[in-house]
């Protein structure tokens, strides 16, 4: 006849074995207490993965990988790193031919950064050439910058910027705030396919009658790759549709007819914004940052060409995060004001946005 106390080992074994969660039970505890203790254990668990999967799910608190799926469920591809390009000329009494790829050395926070070269054929004095930074991000050349040649090519040993016309600078991956900012907007139509190139900063749409819509995009297609990634943008939106300004490029669908495609391009101002806020109890900094920023930045994808950027509604829109209580500082440009772009008919971006 087994004992009370061999029993109790054999129920032992038993729930230590088959529970879901580690647990250790001991002679002084009853066995109901314990297993119970283990079940809730397990359920604590499973809703602690539930809401892993939930954050994981949502725009709001998506982040990296997982909002990068989710932006491209809705048709909207994040933006990657963008290389600056830059258009440079041929000095006085060199000429040579170039077969792309060429390296060149130059610009940069360290007056040493590399370029390749985008143009190909044959070049003289004064001929512009395009080049494009081998880092991704924003490469910027000083006026004047003079680029030495790495790659030896015959005729060539350098090449010149003298400030126009302007570069087109990289910019840097497409943050998560920004991305759920463009999930927010939605990810069907031209001007979402303008935002999903990743050297484009601004894309708006301004209907000016029946069929007929102004382009604006930021910043200007540099190399005729450029101007056909743009092309394929808006081509697929051009029925029945009219798209005019100052520029043109041609959208060649397959078996049909080319259509021209009008664009302007915007002028903008971009600016810095920071806010520090007052969080409710138990909210981290961490668990707000990426709302705030997406908030304010979605405000900025309402203003256009000559709106002031207003202080009152960068607050309003950073206060409409759960979790933020207050907002005690809030600078445009560095200042407690409303900003005014410069000049008037420019359109105010938010370059950075700082939450503190």
């Amino acid at each position: 006849m087994r004992t009370t106390a061999q029993i109790y080992d054999e129920l032992v074994a038993s729930v230590e074995a088959t529970s879901p969660v580690s647990v250790r039970l001991d002679r002084y505890e009853s066995v109901e207490a314990s297993a119970l203790f283990a079940v809730a254990e397990a359920i604590y668990g499973v809703e602690q993965a539930l809401q892993i999967v939930r954050d994981a799910t949502s725009r709001d608190t998506a982040t990296d990988g997982a909002l990068t799926q989710i932006a491209r469920e809705v048709g909207i591809t994040r933006r990657e790193a963008s290389r600056s390009r830059y258009t440079v000329t041929v000095p006085a009494t060199q000429s040579g031919v170039l077969v792309g790829g060429e390296v060149l050395r130059g610009g940069g926070p360290t007056g040493r950064a590399e370029w390749v070269t985008i143009t190909t054929g044959a070049v003289s004095s004064g001929s512009a050439v395009i080049v494009e930074a081998v880092e991704p991000g924003p490469t910027t050349l000083a006026n004047p910058t003079t680029l030495s040649m790495v790659t030896t090519t015959p005729g060539i040993t350098s090449m010149e910027w003298a400030g126009s016309p302007a570069g087109q600078v990289g910019q840097a991956r497409e943050t998560d705030a920004q991305l759920a900012v463009r999930i927010a907007q939605g990810g069907s139509g031209p001007r979402s396919r303008v935002l999903d190139l990743p050297w484009i900063t601004l894309a708006d749409l301004v209907t000016t009658g029946p069929g007929a819509v102004d382009l604006y995009i930021a910043p200007f297609p540099v190399g005729a790759d450029q101007e056909a990634e743009l092309a394929d943008a808006i081509g697929p939106s051009t029925y029945g549709v009219t798209y005019s300004g100052g520029s043109t490029v041609t959208y060649q669908p397959e078996g049909a007819t080319a259509v021209t495609i009008g664009y302007d391009v915007a002028d903008t101002d971009p600016i810095a914004v920071a806010v520090t806020v007052d969080l409710a109890s138990g909210v981290t900094l961490a668990d707000v940052s990426t709302g705030v920023e997406a908030a304010i930045l979605a405000y900025a994808t309402t203003l256009g060409p000559g709106d002031d950027a207003i202080r009152a509604r960068v607050i309003a829109a950073a206060l409409t995060v759960e979790g933020v209580e207050d907002v005690t500082v809030c600078t445009l440009d560095g200042n407690a004001t409303n900003y005014t772009p410069s000049p008037l008919s420019d359109t105010v971006t938010f370059s950075a946005v700082t939450v503190s």
